[in-house]
């Protein structure tokens, strides 16, 4: 009898703490349209050169991996190789570019391309290309969503991205992910 009720302890112990625990169903990277929005707000001396603001190029990545992109951005003539806005490898999902003006103030909508993880500018400032003066990143976000009523199993869904990014007269000077309303994002799908 206290076999019999000391197995049953231990079930019941087993199917609570699996109850209790929290599974995490990794996102799928689809195409999602008008997913990406990036506010740009240029400056008045904007790609300052010579006492002249001139117009700004601007690529816009999405990738899949920053592995092969952070390598071309240890050095100028990498940065410049990826100001021609091409898909340099498998890990670029998608290439834009714009030409921005002094004194501009944008908001650019693109669709999410299917594997994208990572959205990445590069500015082609006339003054220097370095990684922290003319190149940002940004992570994709994630939400949970509930899978199943009786267990803890949440998919992890991409989230719509707003980011906010200020170019300056000799570098981007400011960029930020700004909340989604109404979804609590994080950048992991491991919470």
């Amino acid at each position: 009898m206290k076999l019999i009720l000391n197995c049953l302890i231990v079930l019941l112990t087993l199917i609570c703490t699996a109850s209790c625990s929290k599974t995490l169903i990794k996102p799928e990277w689809t195409f999602e349209k008008a997913a990406v929005k990036i506010r740009l707000r240029a400056d008045n001396k904007l790609n300052l050169y010579n006492n002249n603001a001139h117009t700004l190029y601007v690529c816009f990545y999405q990738l899949a991996s920053l592995n092969t992109f952070d390598q071309m951005t240890a050095d100028p003539s990498g940065i410049r190789q990826l100001l021609n806005c091409r898909l340099f490898d498998e890990s670029v999902a998608a290439a834009s570019s714009k030409v921005i003006h002094a004194g501009e103030d944008l908001v650019l909508t693109l669709d999410r391309a299917e594997r994208a993880q990572y959205v990445a500018l590069v500015a082609g400032y006339s003054d220097t290309l370095t990684n922290e003066r003319a190149v940002r990143r940004f992570t994709c976000q994630v939400h949970h969503v509930r899978k199943n009523l009786f267990k803890k199993e949440y998919q992890c869904k991409p989230c719509p991205m707003i980011a906010d990014v200020a170019l300056g007269p000799t570098q981007i000077e400011y960029s930020k992910i700004l909340p989604v309303e109404g979804l609590k994002c994080s950048d992991e799908c491991e919470r």
